[in-house]
């Protein structure tokens, strides 16, 4: 019974901020739950199967098979939780602002919760699907690239700034709690009615 107290208690030290898993200084974050036959691909590298505990670098592209997830807690504070059938690239730019952690959705459809107290001055976190960029400091939204051209972005809670990247006009709207916005083609976001 002892050894699976230590097992929680590992599961639940690498989850939380600080641990020393999630910020180590070339690593992105950690894998805190894994469900099916999740992988990762680091650069040019072959698939590998992602447990949970495993540690993450910018630049890895995970994918969840139907049925399965895996959620992420990057630089221990955004916590990213990949839906089924879903393909992920996690990216960091360094500007003269401060750091962008962005996660790059190529289908399927991601939760994010950023630790708006963790971030530091000029730090954000942004979603990017072909047509869409979400941009948020410390929230918690949804993010489904549902067709080839269509996103759909729900604030849960918080405020998301979401522009299309394709119409060239750089509107940006604020998404506030329970309010979905979708980007289609190259138009502006609009408002679904609930």
């Amino acid at each position: 019974m002892s050894w699976l107290l230590v097992v929680v208690v590992a599961l639940i030290g690498a989850g939380t901020p600080g641990a020393s898993g999630a910020e180590s200084a070339h690593g992105a974050g950690i894998v805190t739950a894994v469900s099916g036959a999740v992988t990762a691909t680091r650069l040019a590298a072959t698939r590998r199967p992602v447990k949970v505990g495993d540690a993450l670098y910018w630049g890895d592209v995970v994918e969840t098979p139907k049925d399965g997830f895996a959620r992420l807690v990057l630089e221990g504070k955004t916590t990213v939780t990949v839906k089924e059938l879903s393909r992920l690239k996690l990216q960091k730019e360094t500007r003269v602002e401060g750091l962008r952690y962005t996660l790059e959705l190529a289908w399927g459809k991601l939760q994010v919760s950023v630790a708006r107290l963790l971030m530091r001055p000029g730090e954000d976190v942004e979603v990017r699907t072909r047509n869409a960029v979400a941009s948020v400091r410390g929230t918690d939204f949804i993010v489904e690239r549902r067709q080839w051209e269509e996103t759909l972005v729900t604030t849960l809670s918080g405020v998301v700034e979401v522009s299309s990247r394709l119409s060239g006009t750089g509107n940006v709207e604020l998404i506030r709690a329970s309010e979905t916005f979708r980007v289609r083609g190259t138009q502006d976001p609009v408002r679904l009615q609930p």
